[in-house]
């Protein structure tokens, strides 16, 4: 949870040109007032300056004094979703408030959405509850399941889970050995109702506000199995380090082909050997981390109908990568909010960041032998123009360390091309929908995407459909604006060429700022391209 530190702005008590926000906070169903909510204003700024205040017996608030600037402005209460999420399964930002000198703002009813909540109980083959089983929910994004909150089950199997959208979920129970060590029997992976199939699951759909009648998952046995190997290439068995088990993700789209939770983990021998026990059925990466986390290797692995062994896995030491960063061009602008990100494109968890000094010099520690992503944030003065790997641009597409570390260089234009528009949706539309932009040269969009580095690829419309993109390098885009919301959503390159023909295509100079009109697809239109998703 959030801690929220009250600040004294400047300027707030004594400002010369006195700024007021004023609204109301409403339940987004029924349209009833709600009292006691906390409303929330907080400053888009670094700093995040916050100021508070509860709604009352008509669920009115206002906030006076207030200092010009940008502010976002959310509402909580208990029982109602919390800041971030809509109707949907989907996360929504809160609205943005630009508010100048002697404004008197009112502003558009806060809508908070009843909380849904999903109970049940976790049996056996003989029906016999089982206790302290993990229960999660996952939604469908994009073609795999991403998980959300869960818990436990207590002495009578019961499980609930709420503080739920609207939307339909899949509930998933952690696998569990059970029996003798011997037979190696256990409880696997399994989806409500009773199969250890992905495709086999069954959602449970949910209305806004909604208690969902108690549905009964019964643990599906199957025979673990054992994986046994060594790493090759350390002196000797460094007990710092260990070995997990992560569900592999498809270097294409980024699918989970197989879903679990807490992956199954072990320390290394003195002899640099390790043994992980009660693996279920399943594709994975045996990953090789250090005591900071940072990968030293990793190995794929299928567990079919037997045990593995003789798994070698090569221990490579992670490197330390070296980069500048340079403006291409005159330019006001500072390097001094810039953060550099790395993020494993298929195997692991580890995350690289770096901020550059004053001459735009940084380093990068602990870097994986693998595939990497980039993320960074240019600033709306300037846009990422290359990203030079070894002399070979790479602003498309992963960053390639598997052969140990190389120079990188970042150069930023400093006449960064924007694009702003308008969408156009139904007034009773309760969620703002998103706007999804792609890059000429990006194939598909998923977490192993050869998308452009520093380009923000989805903005979320304001209250009256407007957005923006901004930090956009010159080139040739196409645009797409939808009901459903589309960050973290993976899609394939099959299902975003067939979105092709409803995407309006635009190309930009640098430097320039156009224009764009859009009508929403619907969530239907979308679910008939193959993205199933915030429903």
């Amino acid at each position: 949870m959030c801690r929220l530190t009250l600040f004294l702005i400047p300027g707030l008590l004594f400002a010369q040109d006195p700024i007021s926000v004023s609204g109301s906070v409403r339940d987004a169903l029924t349209g009833a007032p709600i009292a006691k909510a906390t409303v929330i204003l907080r400053s888009a700024t670094q700093s995040g300056e916050t100021k508070l205040t509860k709604s009352d017996a008509e669920g009115k608030y206002q906030f006076v004094d207030l200092a010009s600037g940008t502010f976002f402005l959310h509402a909580e209460k208990s029982g109602y979703l919390r800041l971030g999420f809509g109707p949907s399964t989907r996360v929504i930002p809160p609205p943005q408030l630009t508010l100048k000198p002697g404004e008197k703002l009112t502003v558009p009813s806060l809508k908070l959405h009843a909380h849904s909540v999903i109970t049940g109980r976790v049996v056996d083959e003989d029906d016999e509850p089982v206790e302290r089983v993990m229960v999660q929910v996952a939604v469908l994004r994009g073609g795999q399941l991403a998980p959300m909150q869960g818990g436990p089950t207590n002495d009578l199997g019961e499980f609930r889970i709420s503080g739920l959208g609207a939307g339909k979920y899949y509930l998933v129970t952690q696998g569990m050995q059970r029996g003798t060590t011997i037979d190696r029997r256990g409880y696997l992976t399994t989806y409500y109702p009773s199969t250890t199939e992905v495709a086999a699951a069954v959602p449970v759909e949910l209305q806004a506000g909604q208690n969902a009648a108690p549905v009964v998952i019964r643990l599906q046995q199957g025979s673990l199995y054992r994986l046994r190997g060594r790493v090759q290439g350390i002196a000797g068995g460094d007990r710092s380090m260990g070995v997990r088990l992560i569900p592999r993700r498809d270097p294409a789209v980024g699918r989970m082909m197989s879903m679990g939770f807490s992956m199954n983990q072990g320390g290394l021998r003195p002899d640099g050997t390790f043994e992980l026990g009660s693996v279920a059925p399943g594709v994975y990466d045996l990953v090789l981390t250090g005591q900071s986390g940072a990968e030293w290797g990793h190995l794929p692995v299928t567990v079919t109908q037997s045990d593995l062994d003789d798994l070698v896995i090569l221990a490579q030491a992670p490197v330390s990568v070296r980069g500048t960063v340079r403006f291409d061009g005159e330019t006001t602008a500072s390097m001094a909010n810039l953060r550099i990100f790395l993020y494993p494109a298929l195997a692991g968890t580890s995350l690289s960041q770096a901020q550059p000094d004053a001459k735009g010099a940084f380093t990068l520690n602990e870097v994986g032998r693998q595939v990497y992503r980039m993320n960074l944030e240019p600033g709306k003065s300037a846009y990422v123009k290359r990203v030079l790997l070894g002399g070979q641009d790479r602003v498309i597409g992963g960053l390639d360390f598997s052969n140990g570390a190389a120079d990188l260089e970042i150069v930023l234009g400093t006449k960064p091309a924007s694009l702003t528009a308008n969408v156009r949706r139904e007034e009773t539309q309760t969620a703002p929908g998103s706007v999804l932009l792609v890059p000429e040269g990006a194939a598909y969009l998923s977490g192993g995407v050869p998308l452009r580095i520093g380009i923000q690829t989805v903005a979320m419309p304001g209250p009256k459909g407007q957005f923006e993109f901004s930090s956009l390098p010159p080139g040739k885009y196409q645009v797409l604006a939808a009901e459903s919301i589309l960050v973290g959503v993976s899609i394939p390159e099959a299902v975003l060429k067939q979105l092709q023909s409803k995407m309006t295509t635009i190309e930009i100079e640098e430097g320039e700022t156009k224009s764009v009109s859009l009508t929403q697809l619907s969530r239907k239109e979308m679910a008939e391209f193959g993205l199933d998703i915030d429903q």
